[in-house]
């Protein structure tokens, strides 16, 4: 459970986004609801060369996880030892 605060994934709002490479750049879509996300997700797929797809508590990096695709139930969480965007605060490792 990321951050504690007594809820389960389940019950937790999160909000998601699509990241990736593509033409030798790495990628990242905004941050939106899960719905916008999927469909984020799928034109992704279809355009970019790798893609994964990510949730975080809105507005706090450090909760970012990660998992391979949307069908996924396993979520990793985004680590200072992982790959992440410069621009982001993520958990400490």
């Amino acid at each position: 459970m990321v951050g504690g605060y007594g809820m389960s994934d389940d019950e937790r709002e999160y909000e998601y986004r699509v990241t990736g490479c593509g033409g030798g750049s790495w990628l990242r879509t905004d941050w939106a609801d899960r719905e916008d996300a999927l469909d984020d997700y799928e034109r992704a797929a279809s355009e970019w060369d790798m893609v994964g797809f990510e949730r975080r508590v809105p507005g706090d990096d450090t909760t970012i996880q990660r998992t391979a695709s949307p069908d996924e139930t396993d979520w990793n969480d985004v680590t200072e030892d992982s790959f992440h965007f410069e621009d982001e605060r993520v958990a400490e490792a």
